[in-house]
C-alpha cells in the first residue's frame, strides 16, 4: 500500500476533510479566546520602557490561530508597547499567506514587527543558538522535530526568566493516540506524531516544568467511514486515508484489514456513538503551559 505522504496533493485533500469536519480552527480559536487571557496574566517578564516583548512562533501555518494568540497577548499585556515576532515556518506558501494576513490586518498590528524564517525548527535553532524569547508557541508543530526531547530542551532554554511556552499536541487519550498504538505498522516512524504523554515524558527527563495542562475537546462526525465500500462517499474514503496514512486505503487494503481498522475507529477507544448511530471521533488535544 502507498503512503499518503507520497502524494501530497492527496494528503492535503484527506487532511482537508478531517480539518473541516473537526472544525479545528474554530475549536482552537474558542480555546484561545476563553483560556489564554487568564493564562497570560501569569506571564511576568521585566521590560524597560523601550524594550521589546519577543515572541517565537513555531510552525504557525497561515497564521490564523497565531494571529488570535498575538491579539490576546497584546490585549493582556498592553504595558508592553512593542512586540517582535519571529515566525519559523518551512512552507513558503504558508509564510506568504501569513504575511498577507498581517498586511490585511494592519490596524491591529500596531507595535508589532515580524521576522520571517522560512525553515524548519531544527534549521532555525542550529543557526540561531543564542536568541531568547519571552513567549514561545508551538501548535501541532513539535511533531516534526527530529529529536523531541532535544527540541523541547532547546526551546525551554530560549525562554527569558518569567517567560512562557505554549505547546499543543494530540492527547494520548484521543483516538489518534490509541490508533497509533494499535496500528504501528500502518503509521510507522515516518508518520508517528508524539502524543501528550510523550511530550510530558520528554519534559520530565529534561526537568522542564509543565505548570498547567488543558484538554481541548475535538469531535468530528466520521459516520461516512462505515458505509459499504461500494457506496462510500468521498469524505468517508478520504477520512480512512487520513486515519490510516495510506492513500486509497479502501481500494487497496484487504477486506479483513479494512474491517479491523473500521471496527477500531468505531470502538469506544476512538469514538463516541450518539443519536441515530452517528459516530464522532475523539480528536482531543492537550495544551501544555511551560514556565521559566
Amino acid at each position: 500500500m502507498r503512503s499518503l505522504t507520497d502524494d501530497m496533493e492527496h494528503y492535503h485533500k484527506a487532511f482537508g476533510v478531517y480539518h473541516r469536519l473537526a472544525d479545528r480552527n474554530n475549536v482552537m480559536g474558542r480555546w484561545v479566546d476563553s483560556q489564554l487571557p487568564q493564562i497570560f496574566k501569569d506571564l511576568n517578564v521585566a521590560l524597560a520602557d523601550q524594550d521589546v516583548l519577543k515572541v517565537l512562533s513555531v510552525g504557525p501555518g497561515d497564521g490564523e490561530i497565531e494571529n488570535g494568540i498575538l491579539r490576546v497577548l497584546h490585549d493582556e499585556k498592553m504595558q508592553y508597547k512593542n512586540f517582535h515576532v519571529t515566525v519559523v515556518e518551512p512552507a513558503v506558501d504558508m509564510v506568504d499567506k501569513y504575511k498577507a494576513r498581517v498586511s490585511a490586518d494592519a490596524s491591529q498590528q500596531q507595535g508589532m514587527t515580524y521576522d520571517w524564517k522560512t525553515q524548519t525548527l531544527d534549521g532555525y535553532t542550529e543557526g540561531n543558538k543564542a536568541t531568547k524569547f519571552h513567549f514561545i508557541s508551538s501548535l501541532h508543530s513539535i511533531y516534526y522535530a527530529e529529536d523531541l526531547q532535544a527540541s523541547l530542551k532547546n526551546l525551554f532554554c530560549r525562554l527569558e526568566p518569567g517567560g512562557m511556552m505554549l505547546v499543543v499536541v494530540i492527547s494520548d487519550k484521543s483516538g489518534f493516540g490509541q490508533f497509533g498504538k494499535s496500528f504501528p505498522l500502518l503509521w510507522g516512524n515516518r508518520h508517528h506524531h508524539p502524543t501528550s504523554a510523550e511530550v510530558q515524558a520528554a519534559c520530565d527527563k529534561e526537568s522542564i516544568p509543565v505548570a498547567q495542562e488543558f484538554t481541548i475537546k475535538v469531535r468530528s462526525n466520521i459516520t461516512p467511514c462505515f458505509a459499504e465500500p461500494g457506496a462510500m462517499v468521498d469524505d468517508g474514503r478520504l477520512l480512512l486515508d487520513f486515519f490510516s496514512h495510506v492513500a486509497d486505503f479502501v481500494r487497496d487494503a484487504s477486506p479483513s484489514h479494512l474491517q479491523e481498522v473500521r471496527e477500531f475507529l468505531g470502538s469506544d477507544r476512538c469514538s463516541e456513538r450518539v443519536e441515530d448511530d452517528q459516530v464522532y471521533f475523539n480528536g482531543d488535544w492537550k495544551a501544555l503551559i511551560i514556565k521559566r
